[in-house]
């Protein structure tokens, strides 16, 4: 009603003009002008989705009080004309095209009748007034309407402009949004030295990227099967290991998306919605891992930027980035495996047992528990490798090396500190535990088999000679237990070989 406000008041200023004293109104005509007046009004306050013709009351009642108006002023009064165009101007700004013109007809009529009453004039005039009115209407009406027109399609251009600004913002918000959060996943991941730290990081970038739901699962190749590793759904989205020929995209070696026209992956669980992705996880167009995304629904679609296209963009940025961390972490146990182990056989180097023998003794020392360090070495070694060559040698090597793996604590530290020897660090262990361990380590290599080629015989087991020393009792230090270990060792072979000997006590332990 804002808008009403200058016709109103234009409409007001001109009525009480003509109708109050000493105006020139003074037939009851004014009362009737008055009263269409009030019927423009509450014409004003019906509802506009009323009716069609609703809107069109108002400016024909107005002209019935225009009407009135000049009729009881005599047609003698200059502000006429004025009153008169404004049901024009309003219906030009406000009404429909023909609308207007209905208005404009009606006011014409208006000059009509007033032309005959209460003045009389001659025809020519009385139709040069009457195309004048209708001409000057039309001009009013048409250029109002190509005005409005044209600031409609301003305001439809400049919506669609701003539609598309924010659109833009949203992108890039979108985009800013996912650098960051994959920068930040970089970052962390350079921190990361541990396999289980670093999928913690995906998960804590997966869970802002994939907000329905998903999983990451990892090849192992012992099993061949592929193994959950971490998952961000509310419940199960996939088995916890499931066979690779399970899911579509190992088999077509890209990504695959599964809709109303395509079925799930057998390896999603029962209660996940038909529209999910797998992308596959690849190192040298290998298969290592995948990527199963749930796609939510476009009625439960809470943003544009969750939709198919972009779900498959996020998932090939974050399975490149986890593509890229599984070789550099793969590529860097090979190399720290490399520089801490012996490549034949998998134990320890003499490097890292030194090292390793010197911290369990610097811990040793503030528990006061016992430290013991076995020397073991392959009786008659020179004689595999002259007889059957290195290639058995190295496969006796391996052997023993396989039953030491496999019979010591995880705690232990199984090295090969030089050709046939060895040494095992074992902390928190007595002399007693450790004669026990290493019996049992001769018992097994003596009944192990060593495989030949067909047309060679099998070779007899070999034998060890072991010496053992352990702290504090044959020193403080781990140079003093290699030293004992090795003297006892030693002692071993030259009493006849295949026995297990201890140390002599150390002076400097019994000091004090």
């Amino acid at each position: 009603m804002a808008r009403l406000a200058p016709f109103a008041a234009v409409a007001i200023v001109a009525e009480l003009s003509l109708a109050l004293p000493p105006g020139p109104a003074s037939s009851p005509d004014t009362y009737v002008s008055v009263l269409f007046l009030a019927l423009t009004a509450a014409a004003l306050m019906l509802p506009k989705k009323a009716s069609r013709w609703v809107d069109l009351m108002a400016p024909l009642l107005y002209t019935g009080s225009c009407l009135a108006l000049i009729l009881a002023a005599g047609g003698s009064s200059s502000g006429v004309g004025l009153v008169v165009l404004l049901p024009i101007l309003w219906a030009a700004i406000y009404l429909d095209l023909w609308k207007a013109f209905v208005v404009v007809l009606a006011v014409v009529a208006i000059e009509f009748v007033t032309t005959y009453s209460p003045v009389d004039l001659s025809d020519s005039i009385r139709l040069r007034r009457e195309f004048a009115f209708l001409f000057i209407g039309a001009i009013i009406v048409l250029t109002v309407h190509e005005i409005r027109v044209s600031y409609s399609r301003i305001s439809a251009h400049r919506e669609v402009r701003e539609a598309q600004l924010t659109l833009t913002l949203s992108e890039v918000y979108e985009q800013n949004r996912v650098t960051l959060i994959l920068a930040n996943l970089v970052e962390m991941l350079n921190f990361c030295d541990v396999e289980d730290e670093a999928y913690e990081v995906f998960d804590f970038a997966a869970r802002q990227l994939f907000i329905q739901g998903g999983s990451i699962s990892i090849l192992n190749p012992t099993t061949n099967e592929l193994e959950v590793r971490f998952n961000w759904s509310q419940t199960p989205l996939t088995m916890d290991h499931f066979s690779p020929d399970l899911c579509h995209s190992v088999a077509l070696g890209q990504p695959y998306e599964s809709d109303t026209q395509n079925p799930p992956c057998s390896h999603f669980s029962g209660d996940v919605g038909v529209h999910a992705l797998c992308y596959p996880l690849l190192i040298q167009r290998e298969i290592v891992g995948i990527l199963s995304l749930s796609i939510p629904d476009d009625e439960n679609t809470t943003s544009r930027f969750e939709d198919s296209e972009h779900y498959q963009n996020y998932a090939r940025l974050i399975g490149n980035q986890f593509s890229i961390w599984l070789v550099n972490f793969t590529l860097r146990e090979k190399l720290r495996n490399l520089s801490i182990r012996d490549p034949l056989t998998n134990l320890y180097n003499r490097r890292f047992m030194t090292e390793t023998l010197h911290r369990e003794m610097t811990v040793a020392g503030r528990s006061h528990d016992q430290t013991s360090v076995i020397q073991i070495d392959i009786d008659d070694f020179k004689t595999f490798n002259d007889s059957y060559g290195h290639e058995v040698g190295d496969a006796v090597l391996c052997s023993v090396a396989e039953i030491m793996l496999g019979l010591f604590r995880e705690s232990d530290v199984p090295c090969r500190s030089g050709g046939e020897e060895f040494t095992i660090i074992l902390p928190r262990c007595t002399w007693d535990i450790a004669n026990l361990r290493a019996l049992e380590l001769q018992e097994r290599v003596a009944v192990m088999v060593i495989h030949m080629a067909s047309s060679q015989p099998a070779p007899r087991s070999p034998t060890l000679s072991i010496g053992i020393a352990t702290s504090p009792e044959h020193g403080h230090t781990g140079e003093d237990l290699l030293r004992g270990a090795d003297a006892a060792l030693y002692s071993a072979k030259s009493a006849g070989r295949n026995r297990i000997v201890r140390a002599t006590l150390n002076p400097a332990s019994t000091v004090g």
